[in-house]
Order: C-alpha cells, then sequence, then structure tokens
C-alpha cells in the first residue's frame, strides 16, 4: 500500500536521493501503480525551468527505465513539468497497462506523428485505455486529445479543463467558444472525428465527466449531442460560462441524467441567478445522488431544501456552501446560513449521510455556543440526524 501510489517533487538540489527508489533493487517498485510528477516549487521553491527541467527529464527518464514492464496505471506530470517526446513514447512503449492519457503532455512540438508511426506497437495501449484528462493549453493539446480519443475505443472517464492563460499565446478563450453559428475551436478540434454533431454516435460508455473553465452556452449543439448524458454516473462542472444552459438541457427527457449518483457544481451565477434556478428544479427531478457537492458565488439564496431533501435516502456526502455578491473575501458574513426550517427538513431527511459541511451561525470556539448556533444546531437542526460516524465541517 505505500508503493501503490507515488508522488515525487522535483527540480531541487537534493534530487539525488530518488536513485534509491529508481534503483533495479528496490522490491516495491512492481508494486507501484500510480506515479505523480509535481515541481519542487509547491513546497517552496520558485521557478522550474532551464537546467532543472533538464535534470527532471533525467529522473523520470531513470524512472521510467527501472520500473517493470505494464506496472502503471496513471503517470501524472504536474503543470508546468511535461514529458519529452522520447520519454513520452518510451512510457507508451513499456507501460501499455496505462489506464488514464492525458496528464503526460509533450513539451517539445507535436509528438502525433511519431505515435503515428508505432500505431501497431501501442495498439494494447489504446485497448487498456479507459480515461483521458485534458488541459488545454495549446493547438498541440487538442490535436493530441483529437488523436487519443479517435483511438480509445471505449472513453469511461473524459476530464477537460481550459485553462484563461494559453501557453502559445495563438489561442484565445472567444476562439475557443461554441458560438451560435457554429462549435469552437476545442469542440470541433477535440471531437473532429465525430462531425457533424447533428450526426453523429454520442459517446455512450462515458460515465463519468468534468468539465472546467469550458464555455457552454451552446452546448444543446455540440456536448448535448457528444454525450450521452442519460448514462452519466458523475457530472462535474467547474466555472464554466453558460452552465445554466447545460442544466436546462439535463432536466429535459432526451438528456436527462438516470443513473446520476454524484454531482460537482462550482459556479459564480450571473444577476439572475439562472444556474441556482436551473439546479433547483434539476435536483427536484433528479434521485439516487450519493455525493452532492455544491459551492455558488454571487447569488440570493441557498439551493431549495427540497431538492436537497429529496436525496435524503441516498446521500452519502453533502457539501453546499453560497455566497452573497460582492467581495466574498473581504465580508466574513458574505455566507448564506440555512434558515433554521430548511435545515431541519434537509437533516431528518438524511439516511446514511456520512460528511456535512455547510455554513453555520457564527460562535467562539473558547467559550459558550452562540444563542444562534445552539438553536440552529441542537434545538432543531442535528436532533433529526438519523445517522452515525458523521463528521460536521
Amino acid at each position: 500500500m505505500l508503493y501503490r501510489s507515488v508522488t515525487l517533487f522535483v527540480g531541487g538540489a537534493k534530487d539525488y536521493r530518488l536513485a534509491v527508489l529508481c534503483s533495479h533493487r528496490n522490491q516495491g517498485l512492481k508494486h507501484i501503480k500510480n506515479v505523480f510528477i509535481a515541481p519542487i516549487q509547491a513546497t517552496g521553491r520558485s521557478s522550474h525551468s532551464g537546467q532543472e527541467g533538464e535534470q527532471t527529464a533525467l529522473i523520470i527518464r531513470m524512472l521510467l527505465e527501472a520500473l517493470p514492464h505494464n506496472v502503471l496505471h496513471i503517470f501524472a506530470c504536474i503543470h508546468p513539468i511535461k514529458l519529452s517526446n522520447d520519454n513520452l513514447l518510451f512510457l507508451y512503449k513499456t507501460q501499455q497497462s496505462l489506464q488514464r492519457l492525458g496528464y503526460a503532455l509533450h513539451e517539445d512540438g507535436t509528438v502525433i506523428p511519431a505515435l503515428q508511426a508505432r500505431s501497431q506497437e501501442l495498439r494494447a495501449l489504446f485497448s487498456n485505455c479507459s480515461q483521458l484528462v485534458l488541459n488545454v493549453d495549446s493547438q498541440n493539446t487538442l490535436e493530441l486529445g483529437q488523436y487519443y480519443l479517435k483511438r480509445i475505443p471505449h472513453v469511461a472517464l473524459l476530464e477537460i479543463a481550459s485553462k484563461k492563460h494559453h501557453v502559445d499565446g495563438a489561442i484565445r478563450p472567444r476562439e475557443l467558444r461554441d458560438g451560435p453559428t457554429g462549435p469552437g475551436l476545442l469542440t470541433r478540434t477535440l471531437f473532429r472525428h465525430m462531425l457533424p454533431f447533428d450526426r453523429c454516435t454520442p459517446l455512450s460508455n462515458l460515465k463519468s465527466l468534468s468539465l472546467d473553465g469550458v464555455s457552454l452556452r451552446y452546448c444543446r449543439d455540440t456536448f448535448c449531442r457528444i454525450i450521452d448524458f442519460q448514462n452519466l454516473v458523475k457530472l462535474t462542472v467547474r466555472n464554466c460560462p453558460g452552465a445554466d444552459s447545460l442544466l436546462a438541457v439535463l432536466c429535459k427527457g432526451s438528456a436527462f441524467p438516470r443513473q446520476l449518483v454524484e454531482l460537482v457544481l462550482c459556479h459564480h451565477d450571473n444577476k439572475e441567478n439562472e444556474v441556482l434556478a436551473a439546479l433547483d428544479v434539476l435536483l427536484c427531478l433528479v434521485s439516487g445522488l450519493e455525493f452532492l457537492i455544491i459551492d455558488l458565488e454571487n447569488v440570493a439564496s441557498l439551493p431549495a431544501a427540497e431538492g436537497i431533501a429529496r436525496q435524503g435516502k441516498t446521500l452519502q456526502v453533502l457539501s453546499v456552501h453560497a455566497f452573497k455578491s460582492g467581495p466574498v473575501a473581504a465580508d466574513d458574513k458574505a455566507e448564506i446560513i440555512w434558515c433554521l426550517k430548511d435545515f431541519e427538513k434537509v437533516c431528518k431527511s438524511f439516511v446514511k449521510l456520512e460528511q456535512l459541511s455547510c455554513g453555520f451561525p457564527h460562535t467562539p470556539i473558547n467559550r459558550h455556543a452562540s444563542r444562534s448556533w445552539r438553536c440552529f444546531a441542537v434545538g432543531h437542526g442535528f436532533v433529526g440526524l438519523r445517522v452515525s460516524n458523521l463528521t460536521i465541517l
């Protein structure tokens, strides 16, 4: 269990200590399944470039050379570390049991021609893989993602994150977004092999979808045709402009997620609170959720208690936070608190809840609890909980 998931912080003066891990005499290497390579600045250093980048590439190659073949399930490089073409090709050649692609992005131009030249050799890699994670930061990333998607026969997990600042400078956010006249650069490149979308066969095997920073205003003509939302088990939407359009479509019968178990929504709403309104409708229609994570800003109220109480028989983890408009960081009272009646309704519906995170009235921690907190937690809310081993955050 100690070696199953390994995270290495590289690029510092003490990288030589990793030689022990990379030694062929290390009996733990055969037990490694997941490897994460992170830059040392995450623990305090300032940069990762130049000589440190060459040093990191050498360490990665040493590790790949030492690992037994076909033991890894995940190999991930955390930004700004990227694999060289040689290391990427060597990884795919020796670790064809990888279940997730896309984390290890190349750094020196496109690697697609080299992958195409080894298509027969890498056939087993794409057959075993079922998960694709893409951080859209350049045209090369989009092209490589399209290459992966076209060759992975059954994609079960798809994560797409669109960064605000793109590396090559040639892609502007407006170009990436879908528009009223047609798909944007992101969808028409990544899903090029599925065009035209109105006649394509959706990704019916997809069970988990995560979208971060992806514009969804015109998703009805793109993502809703590309993906079969009825079969989704997990859905994550973070900071996506036009998220209300997607939630509105999901409330309709043709795209209604009948098997949804996990829903994560993080959003800065508009003045009309359209995302909040669409979420309330969706929660009143869907049932069977086990994990519900909601983090909303610029809203007038929390999601309706009726929709959350509807999930009470199955919900295991609940995190609901909503903040009023304005500078949240400067106002410690900006978080919205449930009224006693709604909090009691929500708590009494829980049967399997294990973790609850929400806003509470202010109270000192080194003196007697405030009257509002006692009334909120003891007098009305928690008395209705019918659960054990509950963690309150």
